[in-house]
């Protein structure tokens, strides 16, 4: 694991959001999600097909299309019904509306069997008040909305589907930035991660883990995709990845899922740089570093890397998206490490809206600034599910 933001806390060619000299700051406006075109189904076991006026007009206008499914019940072959249904409607995103606990789990369990996202509005417990088929559907699923969640809440399925789009890659946040309108942002994929590891070690000129090589910071990157309470951005322009940005929910719980799922395959690729005797105490040291911030925030964000040359702004940019995601996923505060003689990124820190909390010395007595930031509260349409 990394020192979080310590990591790139000298790296020169990471943006620091700074104009350059003589040029006029650009002003930020809010990035556009792009779900255009996207059919939505939704699957309702309340006995009529609706589509409620307010919900469903908000969400056309935004660009879904609103397809009503109906679950088919209880009966024998439901589920594979609808799982047919799903895949020949050509859905983005399945929206499981239930009666009851059961047919919430039934409607989810047919849209992962026809690999569509599910977004379930929390059913109400059954009449023996178990609620463990609830739970499973609120697990399995891909968001889930509150039970006081109503029809009428049309822009808050908005924000909720395009954060399931956002999630799985299908959307993108274009960056309305000077020099930059041809970017976008997206949640990054297995396929980007040599890229992003091999920007790692380019754009950042020092760091423990750049000691143990490109291939360790590939399982790495590659753990933070594929970990439920982490989240990777990538800035995308013209399918070329130039930036990267990550962070996770909780930094001990990522630390024990790498060490048990990926512990093994990225201590072989490491093991020849492990046997340098100063490697091996820099990673020591940073592996010890979360003993010492235990009054802080679990939540952190973890690396950031912007490619040289590009126009300044886009290492705020993915600041942000990164610490609204985890706010999201229920994150209250965030932290990150930069260091004491980066004076650039700790003045962009301050501008996203980071404080300075205290310092601390990881490696040869070099301080870092321990930096936390509130997150926006969020909607609760966009709660993620555990």
């Amino acid at each position: 694991m990394s020192a979080g933001m310590s990591e790139h806390a000298s790296g020169s060619a990471v943006d620091t959001g700074e104009p350059r000299p003589g040029e006029r700051p650009a002003a930020p406006r809010d990035g556009v999600a792009e779900p255009s075109g996207t059919r939505v189904a939704w699957i309702s076991s309340f006995g009529d097909e609706r589509e409620p006026g307010t919900a469903a007009d908000d969400l056309r206008i935004a660009g879904f299309d609103i397809v009503s499914v109906p679950s088919g019940g209880s009966r024998p072959g439901a589920i594979l019904d609808l799982t047919r249904r799903l895949r020949r409607g050509g859905f983005r995103i399945a929206h499981v509306r239930a009666a009851t606990s059961a047919g919430a789990l039934e409607g989810v369990l047919g849209a992962r069997m026809a690999g569509v996202p599910a977004v379930v509005t929390t059913a109400a417990p059954d009449a023996s008040g178990y609620d463990g088929l609830a739970r499973w559907s609120r697990r399995l699923s891909h968001l889930a909305l509150p039970s006081s969640e109503t029809d009428a809440q049309g822009g808050s399925l908005v924000d909720a589907y395009q954060e399931v789009l956002l999630r799985r890659g299908l959307a993108r946040r274009r960056v309305d930035l000077v020099g930059l309108r041809s970017v976008t942002l997206r949640r990054a994929r297995t396929a980007d991660v040599p890229a992003i590891a091999r920007m790692h070690v380019e754009v950042l000129s020092s760091g423990s883990l750049q000691l143990l090589g490109e291939p360790f910071l590939r399982e790495l990157f590659r753990a933070q995709v594929l970990d439920p309470d982490a989240v990777v951005v990538v800035a995308d322009r013209e399918g070329e990845v130039i930036g990267y940005s990550s962070g996770v929910v909780s930094t001990s719980a990522f630390r024990r899922r790498f060490a048990t799922r990926h512990g093994i395959r990225a201590g072989i690729v490491a093991l020849p740089r492990l046997l340098d005797r100063d490697v091996a105490r820099k990673l020591f040291e940073t592996a010890r570093y979360p003993d010492t911030t235990r009054d802080l925030p679990d939540a952190e964000h973890l690396f950031l890397g912007v490619r040289r040359g590009t126009a300044p702004g886009l290492g705020a940019v993915l600041t942000r998206e990164v610490i609204d995601v985890l706010g999201r996923r229920g994150a209250e505060e965030v932290k990150g490490f930069v260091s004491a003689e980066n004076g650039p990124m700790l003045l962009m820190l301050r501008r996203v809206g980071f404080e300075v909390r205290g310092e601390l010395s990881l490696h040869d007595g070099h301080p870092s600034y321990v930096v936390v930031i509130r997150c926006p509260t969020p909607s609760p349409s966009s709660s993620a599910a555990s």
